[in-house]
């Protein structure tokens, strides 16, 4: 189990560890020590052929110990998810939506509220990650199959019937649906205490649909897939458990309610994390070419997904479990418009934009932070013409950014007057973000690098300290503390570029012309380094 440690994150004395271990032992009634879960006989941990006569002694010094730690806390959650979740066996009704939304954000998310949300699913599994890709270019996909045009024709026919109870919808939606996916599922399968409309996969799915008769009755159909989804798979016995130890889960939802189709995906890291990457009202009428043959591209996308999740369930189930942790972290697929060589990284922890290192996140700060720990594993890395020059980056701690929106010429301009750290590589990926691999250190030399961005007529936009590292000299040397700038989400050019609509302007730092959607001015970036100066030096000011 040596593949469990991490370097990357805060150390726990040896009392520290016991006291959890015990607190967690008590909460679960389990009396075997420094478990993550008792198994009955060491075959169930190693697979392969293992020699019943021998005794087997699995050797972990106190840095795994203390990884197992970390891990062991997953259990904590999931029994907290599943008493949130027990609550999907019931009808949701309007009232109960809102309490299951607003008192389960830390164990449950959907991102409601607002705040309630991770960096997006599609990065932990390339196959969600492909479907959130096809599904948000519909117009790509090609060669439909004119049985599944006449089958996605039904399901939108049928749908915008009117039934007087949910199962008459059911019944009616039964056959085209199974058509339009083109995968053998189950009704009403009965598991964990619990049974969904849909199973796709058996009792332990990858693909999950619920049904409700008409938007707004019995409850919100999405909701309880999500619901469905998080009980099934914080499941504490049987093949659901295992597979839990191995993967993230990825799960596609399918909800309708009514008129209304939603699609979702699903992975459960250090909790349930969902996200809906379609969600149409169904119409024919005068538009319904384009609602037909949009909706036959959803099921053909979705249909493969399914055939895609059905075969990475078939090879993990079979397989040894692994010996890291290394599913609860980000698995990022380039877009096809990527030409280069993508980096390969070992993700081994989160950070939060105060530079904190984590493994799972315990606030809901943490959760939303798409900063993570990695090592760089490749220095055979095709460079596109915007990527610093780095001769040997193999072997080096990295911290990942992923971001929706990154500058990368203004960052190469900066790392080549050295005002700004190495861009290893700026990788477009699967789920609409940029991966972005910096060095992980501190950094310099803030006026001199706005004024560099001010020639060119470029706008910093968000000089604030989380964006400023500062690096020591060299040990041994006279050389004083630089500073780097290493945010480049914002960047714009002076008048023409804009302030982001979600600029959260209640902060008291920001100049007073700065507003959401407001012009970008360089007047602003100088500003911002006179509040700067007084909190760096004060004497100064």
């Amino acid at each position: 189990m040596a593949g469990l440690s991490s370097s990357s994150k805060k150390s726990t004395s040896p009392a520290q560890r016991s006291t959890r271990r015990q607190e967690r032992q008590a909460r679960s009634g389990d009396k075997t020590s420094g478990h993550i879960h008792p198994y009955p006989t060491v075959g169930r941990v190693f697979l392969g052929e293992v020699d019943v006569d021998y005794v087997h002694v699995l050797v972990a010094d106190s840095e795994i110990l203390e990884s197992l730690d970390e891990v062991g806390e997953l259990d904590s959650r999931t029994w907290k998810t599943v008493k949130v979740c027990v609550q999907a066996s019931v009808r949701l009704m309007v009232l109960q939506f809102a309490k299951v939304v607003n008192q389960n954000k830390d164990v449950f998310h959907t991102g409601r509220p607002a705040s309630n949300y991770g960096p997006p699913v599609a990065l932990f599994n390339s196959v969600l990650g492909w479907l959130a890709y096809q599904l948000s270019r519909l117009e790509d996909i090609s060669e439909i199959h004119p049985a599944s045009f006449r089958a996605a024709h039904e399901v939108v026919t049928l749908s915008l019937g009117s039934y007087p109870s949910q199962d008459i919808r059911v019944d009616s939606l039964s056959r085209p649906l199974q058509m339009c996916l083109g995968m053998p599922f189950t009704w009403k399968l009965k598991m964990a205490g619990i049974e969904p409309n849909v199973v796709v996969g058996g009792s332990e799915p990858f693909g999950l649909m619920e049904v409700k008769n008409e938007v707004g009755l019995n409850g919100d159909a999405s909701l309880q897939a999500g619901l469905v989804y998080a009980r099934i798979v914080t499941e504490t016995t049987g093949k659901m458990l295992l597979r839990r130890k191995q993967s993230n889960c990825p799960t596609i939802l399918i909800s309708i309610m009514g008129d209304l189709l939603e699609i979702a995906i699903a992975t459960h890291t250090d909790g349930p994390y969902i996200d809906c990457l379609f969600s149409e009202r169904l119409r024919l009428g005068f538009h319904e070419l384009a609602v037909v043959s949009r909706v036959a591209c959803v099921f053909k996308a979705v249909k493969e997904a399914l055939t895609g999740l059905e075969r990475f369930c078939s090879e993990i189930d079979n397989a040894p479990p692994p010996l890291g942790i290394s599913f609860l972290f980000p698995s990022p697929s380039p877009c096809p418009s990527y030409e280069h060589l993508m980096p390969r990284l070992k993700f081994a922890g989160r950070l939060s934009v105060l530079g904190k290192s984590y493994q799972m996140a315990e606030a809901s700060h943490e959760r939303r932070s798409g900063l993570y720990l990695a090592t760089l594993l490749n220095s055979d890395v095709t460079e596109p013409a915007d990527v610093s020059s780095v001769p040997d980056i193999h072997g080096r701690e990295v911290a990942v950014k992923f971001t929706t929106t990154y500058n990368s010429a203004a960052h190469k301009l900066m790392a080549e007057a050295g005002l700004a750290p190495a861009l290893h590589a700026c990788v477009p990926v699967l789920g609409g973000l940029t991966m972005v691999p910096l060095p992980y250190s501190i950094y310099k030399d803030v006026k001199t690098a706005v004024e560099l961005l001010h020639a060119h007529n470029i706008v910093f936009g968000d000089l604030r300290t989380p964006n400023i590292m500062c690096i020591p000299g060299e040990r041994g040397s006279d050389e004083a503390a630089r500073a780097m700038l290493i945010d480049f989400d914002w960047i714009g050019i002076h008048t023409a570029g804009r302030y982001p609509p979600t600029l959260n302007d209640s902060m008291p730092i920001w100049p007073s012309s700065v507003q959401r959607g407001a012009p970008m001015l360089k007047a602003h970036d100088l500003e911002m380094h006179d509040v700067l100066k007084k909190v760096c030096l004060p004497e100064a000011s």
